[in-house]
């Protein structure tokens, strides 16, 4: 960021990273996988990651000036989808629409991985996960339209909440 602002980059809109422990493929390698459970090593790890993330950009504009961001808070907008998939005109918020074993897993999508079996759904829009370790479509054009327009998990350096359409509309 430090190189694009020596450019003329003044704002910034960063998203933080999504829960990862919830992702199918680390839920078939988690012991609790049969409860649903997310992985909770690995989830400690991105709670952590965030927190720093947000505490950086905090300084930034102190160090920068002119420096503006908002920050996306990806994780819990991520997270929502998978916990309440009905809320956001989801069936299936834990498996993943194509790949094999439980939770569909192991990355074995298009059968061009090690494990070239594979099971894939009927009507990927019910689901938040296309394979084991990415959403689908849906789920980010969701996170696109709440990005510009939704309140609900965008912070600045104030701590004030506002979207990213009016970032790019502030001096």
């Amino acid at each position: 960021m430090q190189e694009i602002y020596k450019t003329g980059g003044r704002k910034f809109v960063l998203l933080n990273l999504p829960p990862v422990g919830c992702l199918p493929n680390l839920r078939v390698v988690n012991p609790q996988a049969h409860k649903g459970d997310c992985q909770k090593e690995v989830s400690s790890y991105t709670r952590l990651h965030n927190k720093v993330l947000s505490q950086v950009l905090k300084e930034l504009p102190k160090k920068l000036p002119g420096f503006k961001y908002a920050l996306f808070d990806f994780h819990t907008s991520t997270l929502q989808r998978i916990k309440h998939p009905s809320k956001y005109g989801y069936k299936e918020g834990k498996t993943a629409c194509c790949g094999t074993g439980e939770f569909r897993g192991v990355f074995s999508c298009g059968g061009k991985r090690p494990v070239k079996e594979f099971e894939l759904c009927q009507n990927i829009d019910d689901y938040i996960f296309w394979d084991s370790l990415h959403f689908t479509e849906k789920v980010y054009h969701q996170v696109a339209d709440e990005m510009w327009s939704n309140v609900n998990y965008i912070h600045d350096f104030h701590q004030v909440s506002y979207n990213i359409k009016h970032l790019f509309h502030i001096p």
